[in-house]
């Protein structure tokens, strides 16, 4: 812990120091960087030995740093404090590498962690701990080899067991990430190889599960979770991000938002292998049923239904629109060409009716009859063309009524479908 004292032998302790903070950064990111260092340490503060007991020291200065950057008032009298309060330059207080390399790690700042790191497997060279961290910090900087390096020596360090959770977590984490770095793991992995290495990731992680905290036990169950999915899974990937999200466990912030985006996007995968729309609507509608009926913190679970049931009602909405377009692509139109009656047909109809009428006029009563009912018989013929125009007409009426359902159709699944194509999961920012 790094002090300064005054001449009444008062201390401040130097919370930029002892936390890793950033002197230049604005109080709000201060606030937000103390807590991250609070999720992390307090996922340790539960432990026995050295590191429960570091963890808890942690937090304590996090909790008295926070009063000290309650807004930018306070900061600013404690800031002049630190500036007249001289340095007691003859207190000589070893730098706990360890502990700072963990807390530059929690605040993501990489490059101080992997000095950090390194200066601690110096200062400690056989504490398991150590190379702990090492693996961590190379693990996010994606030097897997490196990391695998550090975690096998932290696996052949932990002879008494006592970190046995942070051991098996970060092998689980680096076997994990070798597996998935493979090529064409973005397809699932299933190369021998590949598949052992999942193999040993989970049961890494189990081990650590065994040993672990609850409050670390959330964030092992994602990783498992992730695990299963690379293997294709999705069951016991899914009952992994409920174990994860449990009321039991109480995962919070961050972690709670990524547990609740892995369990969406992993059951949007399952649901959606049904081949139909109505089946996959069902596959929704039942991992809602499982969800509801399981202890998945209320919060969390009424966030994942909510999004799960919107991606049920718009594949119900697709299956509408599909039967409609089936439908309206079933309806045919009029055969032929539209029927017209004949002039010569008309003009007959006409001639006879005049005959027959001036026949009747002079008595010539046979071939007035004639007449009439071959005037009667070429109408008829007409009627019968303008009854088949009508048909036609009416057919014509209703493919073009069909063709504009049928785009209405086709409009709304498409922009529905795109609508599904972006709700893959939830976002994971809390």
């Amino acid at each position: 812990m790094s002090t300064l004292q005054d001449g009444q032998s008062r201390t401040t302790t130097d919370y930029y120091d002892t936390l890793g903070l950033q002197r230049g950064e604005s109080t709000e990111i201060l606030h937000d960087k103390l807590g991250e260092l609070r999720l992390g340490w307090s996922s340790k503060a539960a432990r026995a030995g050295g590191m429960g007991d570091q963890a808890r020291t942690q937090l304590i200065l996090i909790q008295e740093a926070e009063a000290v950057f309650t807004d930018d008032d306070t900061r600013d009298r404690y800031d002049v404090q630190l500036r007249r309060t001289p340095r007691d330059e003859s207190a000589q207080v070893e730098v706990d590498w360890l502990t700072k390399a963990w807390s530059y790690y929690f605040i993501d700042d990489n490059g101080a962690a992997d000095v950090s790191a390194r200066k601690a497997r110096d200062q400690r060279p056989s504490d398991a701990m150590v190379f702990v961290v090492s693996s961590w910090v190379k693990l996010r900087e994606g030097e897997l080899k490196q990391a695998k390096q550090f975690v096998d020596e932290a696996f052949v360090l932990d002879e008494l067991g006592e970190d046995t959770a942070d051991v098996h977590h970060a092998r689980g984490a680096v076997f994990l990430s070798l597996a998935l770095n493979r090529e064409g793991s973005q397809y699932g992995v299933s190369d021998p190889e590949g598949v052992k290495l999942l193999e040993q990731a989970q049961s890494s992680l189990d081990r650590a599960l065994a040993k672990a905290s609850p409050e670390e036990q959330a964030e092992i169950q994602m990783r498992k979770a992730w695990a299963y999915e690379a293997s294709r899974n999705r069951k016991d990937a899914i009952a992994a991000c409920r174990a994860g999200l449990s009321e039991t466990l109480g995962a919070s912030g961050s972690l709670r938002g990524r547990l609740e985006a892995t369990i969406s996007e992993i059951s949007v995968a399952a649901c959606n292998e049904p081949k139909t729309p109505a089946m996959k609507a069902s596959a929704f509608r039942q991992q809602i049923a499982s969800l509801e009926a399981s202890d998945v913190q209320g919060d969390s679970k009424r966030r994942i239904v909510d999004f799960l049931r919107q991606s049920a009602d718009s594949w119900d909405q697709v299956d509408k629109y599909d039967k409609a377009i089936a439908t309206n692509q079933a309806v045919q139109g009029p055969s032929g060409s539209k029927p017209v009656p004949g002039c010569i047909s008309i003009g007959l109809t006409i001639v006879f009716v005049l005959i027959a009428l001036t026949s009747f006029a002079s008595n010539a009563g046979g071939v007035g009859v004639f007449f009439l009912l071959a005037a009667a018989g070429v109408g008829g013929y007409i009627a019968m063309v303008v009854g088949r125009r009508n048909t036609y007409d009416q057919a014509v009426a209703r493919l073009q009524s069909a063709q504009s359902a049928l785009k209405s159709a086709q409009d709304n699944r498409n922009k529905t479908i795109r609508k599904l194509d972006g709700m893959k999961a939830l976002s994971a920012s809390r």
